[in-house]
């Protein structure tokens, strides 16, 4: 945008304004797209449907989304709060090589503010579905010099590529088990993992972490919460129940795999021991929590095991908006 300096501050308000309300409409927008590559006409369709939304009075905003050079340039621009909103507003165009570009570039720069990369690889989580975006994160993660809270965000990134992209599987296993000393990162590699323990590799890695019994209690409910997705596989509920009637575990971890059975509730074995417990169990807590897993709030499921879902009207939202 070429103009002068005082035309500039003036405009800057405004600007910001826009960016805030495409946050608001376009958060976890392309969510659910994310499970499989993004096609050009996924892609085109999802755009018009975010700028006919925009045109209604509900968005706040009429005719007003930036285009891409806007964007372009903001995320240029000399005041770091104003490039960290301009990443935030980027999601419509954040599949376009211009953009998610230099959203890597400033994600990588050592010379940027913190909060702003972080704001940057939780953006790239939106374009995850291009290799250069997968290598820029898992370059973030392993050459970097990053805090702990950038790459904490990287990993969690790559969740819509953990299903359906084998490196990207691998490359989230191996930091789960070998590569991730950083006990909070690691536990972000588990959270990164739950959209692909449809897939056995993911999911035999999460088994094998908690039948080892070795894990801390946060680690440990990290992984059950990301097998949620898993349970209907049989080994998935086997080790949940498991958990549940050793009361060797850790009271957090019992809890955590009793909602996670809310998953399995058909199951006969499931509803057996959900009614045993109602009927029998002397400590409140779990009772409560068998009430809970046979009859869950689709909010509190959401929450906890931190799920992509869709809104009244239509739109996705990634978990990793809630990180």
């Amino acid at each position: 945008m070429k103009m002068t300096t005082d035309a500039a501050t003036a405009k800057k308000p405004g600007v910001l304004a826009v960016l805030a309300a495409l946050m608001f409409v376009t958060a976890g927008a392309s969510a659910g797209l994310l499970e499989k590559e993004l096609t050009g006409a996924d892609f085109t369709r999802q755009l018009a449907e975010i700028r006919l939304a925009l045109k209604a009075p509900a968005a706040g905003v009429q005719d007003k989304a930036l285009n891409m050079n806007q964007v372009s340039d903001l995320l240029r621009d000399s005041d770091p709060a104003v490039r960290k909103a301009a990443i935030k507003g980027s999601r419509l165009l954040i599949n376009n090589t211009k953009i998610y570009e230099r959203v890597m570039f400033i994600m990588e720069n050592d010379g940027e503010r913190l909060d702003v990369r972080v704001e940057a690889a939780r953006a790239l989580s939106y374009a995850v579905q291009y290799p250069k975006v997968q290598e820029a994160l898992a370059r973030t993660i392993k050459y970097g010099s990053a805090p702990v809270e950038l790459n904490v965000m990287a990993y969690k990134a790559l969740w819509g590529a953990a299903n359906g992209y084998p490196k990207v599987q691998a490359f989230l296993i191996d930091a789960v088990k070998y590569n991730e000393k950083d006990p909070a990162a690691r536990r972000a590699a588990i959270w990164a993992l739950f959209d692909g323990t449809r897939n056995n590799k993911p999911r035999e890695c999460l088994i094998e972490l908690l039948r080892d019994g070795n894990e801390d209690e946060a680690t440990a409910i990290e992984a059950v919460k990301s097998l949620y997705n898993g349970m209907a596989y049989r080994d998935v509920k086997e080790l949940a129940i498991s958990l549940v009637r050793n009361t060797d575990t850790a009271k957090p971890v019992r809890l955590a795999a009793l909602l996670s059975l809310s998953a399995a509730s058909g199951d006969s074995r499931v509803r057996n021991l959900l009614e045993t417990m109602m009927r029998y169990e002397s400590d409140p807590e779990l009772r409560a929590a068998a009430v809970e897993a046979s009859s869950p709030s689709p909010d509190r499921i959401r929450d906890f095991f931190h799920l992509n879902y869709k809104v009244e009207n239509g739109w996705y939202v990634s978990p990793i908006e809630r990180e």
